[in-house]
C-alpha cells in the first residue's frame, strides 16, 4: 500500500482574511489616486500624496478600527501624524462636498472587497 504523499503546505498556518485587510485598503486607495504602494509611504508631501495618505488614515481607522500607532507603523508615520491626519480629513470632508463623494466611492470599493 503506497504512503499517502506529504504536502509541503499542511504545515503552513491558514493566514485570516483580515491580515489582508490594509492592503486591500491600501490597493484601493492607490488605484483611486493611480499611486504606487511605496508612494504612499515616502518621506515626500507633495498634495496629492498627502490627500491619499489621508485618506488611507481614514479607511484604516474607520473600516478597521485601527488606531494611531497601527496606521503609522503600516505608513512609516508617527502616531501624532496620524491623529492629525485623521482629524483634517474628517474635516475636509465636511467642507469639501467632491472629495466627500470621492472618499465614499473608495469606501464603497474597499467594503466590496471586504466582504
Amino acid at each position: 500500500m503506497n504512503a499517502p504523499i506529504a504536502s509541503p503546505f499542511l504545515d503552513l498556518p491558514e493566514i485570516p482574511l483580515r491580515d489582508f485587510e490594509p492592503e486591500i485598503i491600501l490597493e484601493c486607495v492607490c488605484k483611486a489616486y493611480q499611486m504606487t504602494r511605496d508612494m504612499l509611504t515616502q518621506e515626500r508631501r507633495t498634495a496629492r500624496l498627502v490627500e491619499a495618505r489621508q485618506v488611507a488614515v481614514w479607511l484604516l481607522a474607520t473600516r478597521l478600527r485601527w488606531n494611531a500607532q497601527q496606521i503609522g507603523e503600516l505608513l512609516n508615520r508617527d502616531q501624532s501624524a496620524m491623529r492629525f491626519a485623521l482629524r483634517r480629513v474628517n474635516m475636509l470632508r465636511l467642507k469639501d462636498p467632491k472629495l466627500d463623494r470621492f472618499m465614499d466611492r473608495i469606501a464603497l470599493a474597499v467594503d466590496a472587497r471586504l466582504a
